[in-house]
């Protein structure tokens, strides 16, 4: 079974979300740099931003499908959506 983790605090409220599983491997920031930022003192990302955009939308989904840890999440699941 799949441990769960604790929600970012710092994440702002909207559909994505970052989880404290986070190891900051800045992949994240990478994919979606208008959406995600650092908390130095946690060593964790989190959103920052909600995308406003199709593009934002879909460097958001590109940063979900990189994630190594898997710690991105979408509370809405429409893979279609975004392509």
């Amino acid at each position: 079974m799949e441990k769960a983790f604790q929600i970012v605090k710092k994440n702002v409220l909207g559909r994505y979300f970052v989880d404290e599983s986070c190891i900051y491997c800045e992949l994240c920031l990478e994919a979606a740099p208008k959406n995600f930022a650092y908390d130095e003192t946690k060593g964790e990302a989190y959103v920052c931003l909600q995308p406003s955009s199709d593009t934002e939308h879909r460097q958001m989904k590109a940063a979900i499908d990189d994630c190594p840890i898997h710690c991105i999440h979408d509370s809405v699941t429409q893979p279609d959506d975004f392509p």
